[in-house]
C-alpha cells in the first residue's frame, strides 16, 4: 500500500517539480541543462527521503514492541498494567500473527497449506536485507 501511495504521488511530484523548476527557480536563475538535470536529482532524492521518513514513522507505530506496550498501558482503564498483564495481552504469539499478517497483506509471503513461503516481493526484499545485514555484520538477530 505504501509503495502504491509513493508510485502514485510520483508523477504528481514530477508535475510539481517541473513547474517549479520551470517558472520559480529558472526566472531567478538561467539555468542549463546539467543543472536542470541536477535539480530534477536532488529533487528525486529529497522526495524519496520523505518516502522512508514515512516508512520510518509507519513501523515504529505500526511494528514497534515498545509502541505496542505503551498502547496497551494507555488502553487499560488504570492506565498500568503489570508484566504478567502485558504477556497476557501482548504474547510472543499475538506478535507473530501480527508480522506475517502484515508480510500476507504487503504480498511478501503466502501461505500455502500450513506452511508459508516467500513471494517474488519477498524473495527480492529478503535477499536485499540478507545483502545489507552482511555488509554491515549484523548477526542473526540484528
Amino acid at each position: 500500500m505504501v509503495l502504491s501511495i509513493w508510485l502514485i504521488m510520483l508523477p504528481l511530484f514530477f508535475l510539481l517539480n517541473n513547474i517549479f523548476a520551470n517558472k520559480g527557480i529558472d526566472e531567478i536563475i538561467k539555468k542549463n541543462k546539467i543543472e536542470e538535470i541536477t535539480f530534477l536529482l536532488y529533487s528525486v532524492v529529497l522526495f524519496l527521503c520523505f518516502f522512508f521518513l514515512y516508512l520510518t514513522v509507519y513501523y515504529i507505530i505500526d511494528r514497534s514492541v515498545s509502541s505496542r506496550i505503551m498502547i496497551e498501558i494507555e488502553k487499560s482503564p488504570s492506565k498500568r498494567l503489570t508484566f504478567e498483564e502485558l504477556i497476557k495481552i501482548y504474547d510472543v504469539d499475538t506478535k507473530y500473527q501480527n508480522e506475517i499478517k502484515g508480510m500476507e497483506e504487503g504480498s511478501f509471503i503466502k501461505k500455502e497449506g500450513d506452511k508459508y513461503k516467500c513471494t517474488v516481493k519477498g524473495l527480492i526484499v529478503g535477499r536485499i536485507a540478507f545483502f545489507l545485514k552482511s555488509i554491515w555484520k549484523l548477526g542473526e538477530g540484528g
